[in-house]
């Protein structure tokens, strides 16, 4: 038996009905989380009721045996025994294998064959163009209008290209057709500089300029070097000046100034090898200072005018955009239902349906009183949705993870 931490006791022993632990790798969090689970059967809790999601396959089986391997350690103890001889009841799988019965148990809630098999990548792949086709002619055939703007603004190979990266993205939100929908009524129809992409710019060009400071520090440290060109100080004076007039900008993108305009080098002639090569070495530096003010400049300096015009041209782009989608989307999920497939985004899809329907949610959530969660830190917005529709104020849930690596 491991000699458990203040910190850690605190938690194997906690009451509360939600509890998350966050720390480092190799900290044990992991091993905290199955004595917690120890203690629990120990209290009593019935094997059945657990719920235990990791994140891979491989990981499951080795917190099974783990879990295992602690029972059999008090096998001595009849109630822990009898938790060592039903631990095939509790569920101990990925959130994908978790979804897939939830699914078959409660398939007529999402209208799909309770034997559907998993559509692999290729299949899916091939369904998906299929689906892209087939919504071009549905989309060209009934409001040709938006299918003439969709032309318009793009491509439509390359549309089927960036439709097939997003998409796993889209499904990956808890419901992906009302975040799209909040991302494109988030694009700003007036310059105000409060609005959050305005204060992204913003903050972009403080990080350009924090490595021009960086850089200007760097060429100032040359200057200490014995074969360094003192006819360029008065430039690098001139280059100290314009970066604290842009750091001014930043602070207040009310009062911003021209376009940089920088000081012309001074010539010197005559050099010796090392002085030569002092001063590549200073002009490179010079280049990258330069560069860090231009970009900056370039997310400060916004004709307001030209830039509404452009977020309303990119408004106009996603929307018809997400009509597209949509109707996509809906051939391409009635494809996979009609060979009774679904793909991996189906299954967490399917299962937030399913928990939203007091059906559903009744007897999942009566099944698994005790959920714990490993490696939290990895999860989707929409497998969160998943845990967070289980939960219930008679249940436990518990997560362990790192959230310096999410």
């Amino acid at each position: 038996m491991p000699e458990w931490t203040t910190a850690q006791q605190a938690v194997i022993q906690s009451d509360a009905p939600e509890l998350i632990c966050s720390a480092a790798a190799g900290s044990g969090k992991t091993a905290v989380m199955i004595e917690r689970i120890v203690r629990l059967l120990r209290e009593g809790a019935e094997p059945d009721s657990f719920l235990i999601m990791t994140f891979t396959n491989a990981a499951a089986a080795e917190m099974k045996e783990k879990i295992r391997n602690r029972l059999y350690q008090e096998k001595s103890s009849p109630v822990l025994r009898e938790a060592l001889d039903r631990i095939d009841s509790m569920q101990i799988s990925t959130i994908h294998a978790f979804c897939q019965q939830l699914i078959r148990n409660q398939f007529q809630l999402v209208d799909l064959d309770p034997d559907f098999q998993i559509c692999d990548a290729s299949q899916s792949r091939i369904l998906f163009h299929q689906a892209f086709q087939d919504a071009c002619g549905q989309m060209e055939k009934n409001d040709s209008e938006h299918f003439c703007l969709l032309k318009s603004r793009f491509e439509l190979k390359k549309a089927e290209a960036l439709i097939q990266n997003l998409y796993p993205f889209l499904m990956a939100q808890p419901n992906p057709m009302e975040w799209m929908e909040q991302v494109i009524d988030g694009i700003p129809f007036s310059f105000n500089p409060e609005h959050p992409w305005m204060k992204c710019l913003q903050q972009m060009a403080r990080e350009q300029l924090m490595l021009a400071e960086i850089n200007l520090h760097r060429m100032y440290v040359m200057f200490q070097e014995p074969f360094s060109l003192k006819p360029f100080r008065e430039t690098w004076k001139k280059d100290a000046e314009l970066f604290h007039v842009k750091q001014e900008n930043a602070l207040h993108p009310d009062h911003v100034s021209g376009k940089a305009e920088f000081a012309r080098q001074k010539t010197v002639k005559g050099l010796t090898v090392q002085e030569s090569d002092w001063k590549d070495r200073y002009g490179k530096l010079r280049d990258e200072y330069k560069k860090n003010i231009g970009r900056a400049d370039e997310l400060l300096l916004n004709d307001a005018e030209k830039t509404l015009q452009e977020w309303q041209n990119m408004k106009e782009s996603l929307q018809v955009l997400q009509l597209f989608i949509r109707t996509l989307s809906d051939l391409f999920q009635i494809m996979k239902k009609s060979r009774a497939q679904a793909d991996f985004q189906d299954l967490e899809q399917y299962a937030v349906q399913i928990l939203q329907d007091p059906r559903g949610a009744e007897e999942a959530r009566s099944s698994w009183r005790y959920v714990f969660i490993d490696e939290c830190q990895d999860n989707s917005a929409v497998q969160n949705k998943i845990i967070e529709l289980l939960q219930h104020p008679e249940n436990h849930l518990f997560m362990v993870g790192d959230i310096k690596q999410s």
